[in-house]
């Protein structure tokens, strides 16, 4: 049977706020579509707070061991050694 799922982020690290099977038959009646719309409309507007009150992770870039990954002609420099 076809399924629906809301969730925050990807399915497999976010919370879900909806999973809710469908037969195709319940969506014969105008009644029956419009209470299913209703609820993925409330599981999406719960999404998007529950996203916006999430803090936002920054990027991790790796930190620059060596003066000489900086600037190349910084390592001579750094220790003591100029070319002559």
């Amino acid at each position: 049977m076809p399924e629906i799922l809301v969730t925050t982020g990807a399915p497999d690290e976010g919370s879900v706020l909806l999973r809710e099977r469908v037969a195709v038959g319940e969506l014969q009646s105008d009644g029956a579509c419009a209470r299913l719309v209703e609820r993925v409309g409330w599981a999406l507007l719960d999404a998007d707070e529950l996203e916006q009150q999430a803090p936002r992770p920054r990027p991790i870039r790796p930190a620059k061991r060596f003066a000489s990954e900086r600037d190349p002609g910084a390592s001579a420099e750094a220790g003591g050694l100029r070319a002559a």
